[in-house]
This record gives structure tokens, C-alpha cells and sequence, in this order.
């Protein structure tokens, strides 16, 4: 509720100012009521009123003066009822921002709307307020995940609880759905710094696993799955992050509503490797072959790196196994040397206990029988075809766009459809998608106030680290870095 103070040194005045509105329909609750400027001072510094209406014309100290003297301690609305209509009292009353100069007998309809002026205010300034602190949030973020540092000088904690909150579905839509989430949250829990991570995750940290936070769990625990991790200004902070994901990813596929980080947790496989496999494939049916081979010895080095659970890097090799034999055969580069290594290698993968990171050398190698011959002649029909499939791209690359989808969707054999691609566009249908995915982010970077993770995602790539990996190999610097130089 709204905090009031009415200052007037006649009884009935303050009596009849009191009564003049019913107070509680504007969320507004009366704290005191004071007879004279002095006793007012002392009151707004005691209660800290978010409107005061006061009359001018006092004894010892008049209206305006006191209401100097209370604007240099609180910042508050004004309204001032006052029996005179002269000109020295209305310009100084303009000169310290009174919303409304009310004469005496003041009507309900005048206060009403003087009111309600004060708290679109109020509204106003607790909105820019907002604004202002989720804003420097989403930079501090962006900072946080792009950098290689601590939070010390950027989170108030020395140690802290990191909270990674993901919904099942999207759940921060807009800029005035994470200002309702933010007030929320601190109306939940308190003091606590509050992340916007993308459309279904944000991330909160917190001075403590503090108890408050089980106000929220009841609700959340419907359709919401929590990571967390304890640090503190020491340790960097992708560390932190990198264990409240484990503990996040252990939730999620456990199917609980809420782990904590610990040694033993078991690290399951998350959308990192989801988009560098989207990748591979669609570096393989482009031809790319010798950067599918890097990305596929760069995958096999993380899931060293980061413990993942052999069960989870087997189905992903397996998957991977598979559409790589799709495109051998797509493309008629099937030897009996290439089905002894892929038998090998299946019976590498169906022996789990024998599981080793010599697959990795065996799908490397299985790479190079998807390469293909992509020179072909355009003729006037063929060139009609690729300028329409370009101009589809053009208008989908930020969907989850590949040439299997756009064989089907024009009716071309996947094989004919990349050589052509190639042949017109001199460069691999990944190629391109890449360079306008990226480009799209770079223009996003300069031009709005977007996280990064949002940016990601906007250009369909489910994981910001990722997305934050591809857009260097192909500018140069990280995305926050880009962000910094060119953004206006």
C-alpha cells in the first residue's frame, strides 16, 4: 500500500481531508495526520510517506518550507490545499515539483484526480527504477558468462547460492513479463539478484540457501525444475554456473524439482551437444568435412572435460553413427572398408563396459566417405529452383532449418539439392545458414538490449555457450565483446 501523510494546523481541515476519500480503494493507507510543519518533518522522516498533502499557511514554519526541508531526506509526491491563490506560493510550490495546487474548499473530484496524478507517479518511478536495475542485471550477466572471472565487484555476496530455474515451457515473454517475474520474486524472496537467461530460464543468486525461497516451491514445482550450486567471490564464476547446470540437468532428467551440486551428481549430456550435433550433420550434408571432423574431436575432448556419464555419449554417438551412414549411402560413397569400420564401431558402442574415446577416431574417419563431388552445371531450370530455396532460407534460417527439411519441402533429392546449393551459392548450405544466423546476432547485439542467451536462442541455437563459441570462431571476439564496440 500507498503511505500517507496529511499535514494542516486545523483540526477539521485534516479531519475533513481524512474522510474526503475512501483512502483504501486507491491502495492508500492514512500513517498520521500532523498539526503543524514541524511535527510534519519528523513524521515523513519516521515513516517515509510516499504522499503528503499539506497546506501552506502554518504557524511557525509554512507548508512549502517544510516541504524543502522533507524532499532533502525522502523523495514523495506533494499535493498542496491552500486557502490562497497567490502567485509567490504557486511558482514556488512549482519550483520543488507539487503535483497539484488545490484551493480550499477543495471538491472530492480535484483531490481524486490529484491522487491519482501522484500515483501514476509513483507507478512511473518504481517502473524506471526497475527498468534501470534489470537492465544493469542483464548487463552484469552477459559479463558474467562471456568472461573468464568471479562475481567479485559485481554481486554485493561474497558467498552465494546460484539458482538455475527452467520451465517446461516459455514463460518470459516480454520486457513487462520479467518486470512482473522481478517484483514477484522479491516480494517471494527478498534480497536477491534476479537474471533473465532466456524464455523458459532465469537464474537467481542469493546470500544463503535462503529458507524464503521455499515460498516459491509450491508454486514452482508444477512445471519447473531447479539447479543449484553454493560459491563464492574466489572461484570463477563459469564454474559455478557450469555445476548449478549439472545439478539443473540431473533434475530434469531424474524428473525432481530440485537438486543441489555435489560430487557425486551424475553429469548427464545437455543442449551444449545438441546444437554442436545439429551442426556436424549439417556440416557433413554441406560438404564441410574437414571442420565436421574438428567439431566431432572437439565434442569428445568435453565429454572428457566434463565428466559426462558413458550411457549419454554412447545414444549421442550412436545418433551421430547413424545419420553419418545416412549420408554415405545418400551419396553413393558405401566401400566394404567403410561398412568394417562402422560394424567396428557399433560393436564398440553395444559393449558398454568395454566403452572407450577410440570411437571418436573411427567416426573421424567415417567422415570422409560423405564427402562428395559438388561441381555440377546450373542451366536456366535449376537456377529458378536454388533462387527459390535461397529466398526460403533467407526467411527460415533462424528456425530449425536443415537439408533434410528443405529436400522435403521442395521435392529435391538431398544429395542434388547440396550440390546445387554449392555450385550457385559457391558455399555449403551450413556456410551460409551460419553467416546469417550470425549476422542476424550481430545486428541484435548493436541494436537492442538483448541477454545473449536471448540472442542465442532467437537465432536457434539452444545453448548460449555454444552459440557464444560459433560466433567467435566466426567474427573474431565473443558476442559481449562485439556488443561493447559497435553498440550505440
Amino acid at each position: 500500500m500507498y503511505k500517507l501523510i496529511i499535514v494542516d494546523d486545523e483540526k477539521s481541515a485534516r479531519e475533513g481531508i481524512g474522510q474526503l476519500l475512501k483512502w483504501k480503494n486507491f491502495d492508500i493507507e492514512v500513517v498520521d495526520t500532523c498539526g503543524s510543519a514541524s511535527e510534519g518533518i519528523k513524521s515523513a522522516i519516521k515513516y517515509k510517506p510516499d504522499i503528503i498533502i499539506t497546506d501552506v499557511k502554518m504557524q511557525n514554519i509554512d507548508g512549502l518550507t517544510m516541504i524543502e526541508e522533507i524532499l532533502r531526506h525522502i523523495k514523495c509526491e506533494v499535493i498542496i490545499i491552500s486557502g490562497y491563490a497567490l502567485f509567490e506560493y504557486a511558482q514556488r510550490a512549482i519550483n520543488i515539483n507539487v503535483v497539484q495546487y488545490l484551493l480550499k474548499p477543495v471538491s472530492r473530484t480535484d483531490l481524486e484526480v490529484a491522487v491519482l496524478k501522484c500515483i501514476t507517479n509513483i507507478e512511473r518511478s518504481i517502473r524506471s527504477k526497475l527498468v534501470e536495475k534489470i537492465g544493469r542485471n542483464e548487463y552484469i550477466l552477459d559479463m558474467l558468462l562471456s568472461e573468464d572471472i568471479s562475481t567479485y565487484g559485481l554481486i554485493d555476496f561474497e558467498n552465494y547460492y546460484l539458482y538455475i530455474i527452467k520451465s517446461k515451457v516459455d514463460f518470459i515473454s516480454d520486457f513487462d513479463e520479467k518486470m512482473k517475474i522481478y517484483e514477484k520474486i522479491n516480494a517471494s524472496v527478498g534480497n536477491v539478484y534476479t537474471f533473465f537467461i532466456n524464455r523458459k530460464e532465469l537464474m537467481l543468486i542469493l546470500p544463503d540457501k535462503m529458507e524464503s525461497f521455499k515460498n516459491l516451491k509450491e508454486e514452482l514445482s508444477v512445471s519447473f525444475c531447479v539447479g543449484f550450486a553454493n560459491g563464492n567471490h574466489k572461484i570463477k564464476f563459469s564454474e559455478i554456473y557450469s555445476n548449478a547446470r549439472t545439478a539443473l540437468n540431473f533434475a530434469i532428467r531424474e524428473k525432481i524439482f530440485v537438486q543441489e551440486y555435489n560430487d557425486n551428481i551424475t553429469h548427464y549430456i545437455n543442449e551444449f551437444y545438441n546444437d554442436i550435433y545439429n551442426n556436424i550433420i549439417m556440416m557433413l550434408e554441406s560438404n564441410d568435412i574437414d571442420t565436421a571432423k574438428i567439431e566431432i574431436r572437439r565434442s569428445y575432448m568435453h565429454f572428457r572435460q566434463e565428466k559426462i556419464i558413458f550411457s549419454d555419449i554412447i545414444v549421442w554417438t550412436k545418433n551421430l553413427l547413424s545419420s553419418i551412414q545416412d549420408i554415405i549411402k545418400r551419396n553413393n560413397n558405401s566401400t566394404q572398408y567403410a561398412e568394417r569400420l562402422i560394424n567396428e564401431l557399433n560393436g564398440k558402442l553395444d559393449d558398454k563396459n568395454a566403452f572407450n574415446f577410440s570411437v571418436r577416431d573411427s567416426l573421424v574417419e567415417l567422415c570422409d566417405f560423405c564427402r562428395l563431388d559438388d561441381k555440377m552445371e546450373i542451366n536456366g531450370e535449376s537456377q529458378t529452383k536454388i533462387k527459390n530455396i535461397v529466398q526460403y532460407i533467407d526467411s527460415h534460417y533462424c528456425e530449425n532449418i536443415s537439408l533434410k527439411s528443405l529436400s522435403k519441402y521442395f521435392y529435391l533429392e538431398q544429395k542434388y539439392l547440396s550440390k546445387l546449393f554449392k555450385s550457385y551459392m559457391h558455399q555449403g548450405f551450413m556456410e551460409y545458414v551460419t553467416n546469417k544466423r550470425i549476422e542476424k546476432a550481430k545486428n541484435l547485439l548493436k541494436k537492442t538490449n538483448c541477454t545473449v542467451s536471448e540472442i542465442a536462442e532467437q537465432v536457434s541455437y539452444q545453448d548460449s555457450n555454444y552459440f557464444s563459441v560459433a560466433f567467435k570462431r566466426n567474427v573474431g571476439i565473443t558476442p559481449r565483446e562485439y556488443r561493447i564496440k559497435y553498440q550505440k
